[in-house]
């Protein structure tokens, strides 16, 4: 992440970096590990934007107010307005936006924004306050915070989404085209628990009317270092939404909702739209806590772990496939390929059936099939047919090379934004549980 012109904020072992334009906060560190997802083009640049005078779209880009229609984009002009900074120490910021003419061109209404942001020891707090001017103001005010979480086809398949109280939500129908539709369903929860598995929120994502008592949450997952907390109290809809594949999630708390679908926006009639008289105020309060790991959420570690490693696997195999499709090749090719590429002195077939791990049936076809297409050949041994050292041609060689270099390739891809001393506790613990797994399946033999 660019943080020029971001403003940093340190308090204990958090830090907070925010941006001028929007008041977008652009990353949330605990322990120096980041929480907030950092931003990508291939699915969504934004970070953690808050959305002002609207939430969500408006019918083809124009919404209309006494009778003139103006154009205004998805989630307002906050998101990319230049904001001031008007105080700031070393764990607390304020910015403001007054409107202006540009302003005024697309929202014909006076008013002044405030963000405070103030970093604990435990956290962060956002105040933001909405000043009407001279005249009444109609607007909706939300947050956007993405947290960067693995996702899988099914879903935050090891992510848990906790509300305080197992209390039914109203669950709100969002269109195809991202506007508000006339459905409402009650959507229950389990033991406070809202499913991510199968995926709720890609696409439009999934909105939620959130009664006063249940305005807060708890976002727990393996890959965050910290339990997340949300409190949202002035915020009675709550979104979940990402973009199809990304990893990250949007919790997002609003005051407002999209323009209806099927009808032009007409500002006064927009559901969910406050109204402050002249010189009135309203003020929103976010809270992100960051809490030691619920030992609760990883009782099933093992369920977790499988499911975990099977995505894994299968998007090795994909991997695989994808890469050696144009050789003929597939996963099993590949296994053999690089095992015999490390053993340059050869490997009897039983060695490379216990080396790469594939039965011995399957082995025999497999290099049948590579000798064929002329990767590998056979060295005889004193005559001794079975006892055959398996080689790789200098053919094969080159396509050795060339899967270990994309292997390394995929590695330092996978795990390049991950810390060096991370990854060795992973690897060393990942060992202890083959050994162990290894230990049981064998007792269990006997």
């Amino acid at each position: 992440m660019n943080r020029i012109n971001h403003c940093i904020l340190h308090c204990g072992s958090l830090s907070a970096a925010i941006s001028p334009i929007g008041g977008e906060l652009r990353s949330l560190q605990y322990r120096g590990k980041e929480l907030l997802w950092q931003g990508d083009p291939t699915y969504w640049e934004g970070s953690a934007p808050f959305l002002f005078p609207f939430c969500g779209r408006v019918k083809d880009g124009v919404y209309s107010w006494q009778g003139k229609d103006y154009p205004m984009p998805i989630h307002g002009f906050l998101p990319e307005a230049a904001l001031t900074v008007t105080a700031a120490e070393a764990d607390s910021l304020t910015l403001t936006l007054t409107d202006t003419p540009e302003t005024r061109a697309v929202y014909p209404f006076s008013f002044h924004l405030s963000l405070c942001y103030t970093l604990h020891r435990d956290g962060l707090i956002v105040t933001a306050t909405v000043t009407a001017g001279d005249t009444g103001l109609p607007f909706s005010f939300g947050a956007h915070p993405g947290f960067h979480l693995p996702v899988s086809q099914n879903g935050f398949r090891t992510a848990d989404l906790r509300f305080d109280k197992d209390l039914p939500l109203s669950r709100i129908e969002i269109t195809k085209a991202g506007l508000l539709g006339d459905g409402r369903d009650e959507f229950p929860l389990s033991q406070g628990r809202l499913p991510l598995s199968p995926d709720p929120a890609g696409g439009c994502g999934i909105f939620f009317e959130i009664p006063e008592a249940q305005r807060a949450l708890t976002l727990s997952a393996p890959a965050l270092p910290c339990d997340l907390r949300m409190e949202f109290a002035d915020f009675p809809v709550l979104g979940l939404w990402h973009a199809e594949g990304a990893p990250y999630l949007c919790i997002e708390p609003w005051q407002g909702l999209p323009a209806p679908d099927g009808i032009p926006t007409v500002l006064d009639r927009k559901p969910v739209t406050l109204y402050l008289a002249p010189g009135q105020q309203k003020r929103f309060t976010l809270r992100i806590i960051c809490q030691r790991k619920d030992p609760a959420m990883y009782t099933d570690h093992l369920e977790q772990f499988t499911l975990t490693l099977a995505d894994i696997l299968k998007s090795i195999k994909k991997l695989k496939d994808q890469r050696m499709s144009a050789y003929g090749l597939r996963s099993t090719h590949v296994i053999v390929l690089y095992v015999l590429g490390r053993k340059p002195e050869g490997l009897t077939p039983a060695e490379l059936s216990e080396a790469s791990d594939v039965d011995k049936a399957l082995i025999s076809r497999v290099v049948a099939e590579l000798t064929e297409k002329g990767f590998v050949t056979a060295i005889a041994q004193s005559g001794r047919r079975y006892k055959a050292r398996l080689c790789l041609t200098e053919e094969g060689k080159e396509i050795s090379y060339y899967i270990a270099n994309a292997a390394k390739t995929i590695q330092e891809k996978v795990s390049g934004n991950i810390p060096k001393e991370d990854l060795e506790v992973f690897y060393r613990t990942l060992f202890v549980l083959q050994e162990n797994f290894q230990k049981l399946a064998e007792e269990s033999e006997s």
